[in-house]
């Protein structure tokens, strides 16, 4: 019987949606199982299971790998409307939250026929159960609900209705999830990426399935008696607990595969960054050169006060319906090339 591998997308992906067939920067190949199938084991977690402590130069990776993601603020799909920091007291919801002096947490919602949700192990299978479920738990809370990118622009299973709505006191449509996980305090999911994006940021992390970063000691994880989820996490116990350093190195570094895009190859995860945010470091010298054109910095400021007078409910409906259209042109384009 042949070999049968899995093989999914990388936990950092691209510039844009994995469901309007956007090519991904990164996959992951198991020979096992996949990370996010917590029924049986995968190559990450085996990979963590018998992580060794690292060495000084490793550490030293991972620190600079870690000082690098947070500095460009690097997310899965990096979509969503980034925050101006000075505009941020226009933004109802941060500034609700600030002043409420209230734990801020943060509901990640996911598609929910996606498999990192069916084989999770949770009891949890729908955005509006874990809604419900983090209300229940955290009654003194200011919640907020961040829908998923795929979800919010109607290509996937997962809309919440309003009266599921209503039960958080925000719904961050279209903010930039690195945003999100500034302005919170923990962050809350089943299994999402998120969680493990949030750990990053030093944010507290409940999960209620397993996805590849808990169970290790570095989460909270929920039901950890309930079967079958209490079978799975005996797969990870260790002698000496995982360390994050350990989890960002296994899982970022040693799991994926990296490419760059036109021909360039295989890649490190750091040259895919880098390659993702060509312009981050390089606004001193955008601002200099915008200066020396008058015309231009006035067409600029122009262009730019017209887009944030545009109503967000507006411009997220816009770009969702660009994104369907696109997504039907792709589905027949594929069609017509078989």
């Amino acid at each position: 019987m042949p070999a049968i591998y899995c093989m999914e997308d990388g936990f950092i992906r691209s510039n844009g949606l994995g469901a309007t067939l956007l090519a991904p920067l990164s996959v992951v190949i198991d020979k096992q199982g996949i990370y996010y199938d917590a029924t049986q084991p995968s190559d990450l977690e085996t990979l963590l299971q018998n992580c060794q402590p690292l060495s000084s130069e490793q550490r030293l990776r991972v620190k600079k790998l870690q000082d690098k993601l947070l500095n460009q603020r690097v997310s899965k799909y990096n979509v969503g409307a980034g925050i101006d920091v000075s505009s941020i007291q226009n933004n109802s919801w941060m500034q609700d939250a600030k002043i409420s002096g209230r734990r801020r947490v943060l509901i990640i919602g996911q598609v929910e026929d996606d498999l990192s949700v069916q084989y999770c192990g949770s009891t949890i299978k729908t955005n509006s159960g874990l809604i419900e479920r983090v209300r229940q738990d955290n009654p003194d809370a200011y919640l907020i609900y961040k829908p998923h990118p795929d979800v919010e622009a109607g290509l996937r299973a997962g809309k919440v209705s309003e009266a599921h709505l209503q039960q958080v006191q925000a719904v961050a449509y279209d903010t930039a999830l690195p945003d999100c996980l500034e302005w919170v305090d923990e962050v809350h999911t089943i299994s999402s990426l998120t969680g493990f994006e949030a750990l990053l940021r030093g944010l507290d992390v409940t999960c209620y399935g397993l996805p590849f970063y808990a169970g290790w000691g570095l989460t909270t994880d929920i039901d950890e008696q309930s079967l079958p989820k209490a079978t799975y996490l005996k797969r990870r116990q260790r002698d000496i607990p995982l360390t994050f350093e350990q989890l960002i190195y296994g899982g970022l570094i040693c799991y994926p595969l990296y490419r760059l895009p036109d021909g360039y190859g295989l890649a490190q995860v750091e040259q895919v960054i880098d390659y993702l945010y060509p312009l981050k470091d390089s606004h001193l010298l955008a601002n200099s050169e915008e200066s020396q054109s008058e015309m231009a910095s006035t067409s600029n400021s122009s262009a730019k006060t017209v887009n944030s007078s545009l109503p967000t409910k507006f411009k997220r409906h816009a770009t969702t319906r660009f994104m369907q259209q696109r997504h039907r042109w792709q589905q027949k384009l594929r069609k017509m090339s078989r």
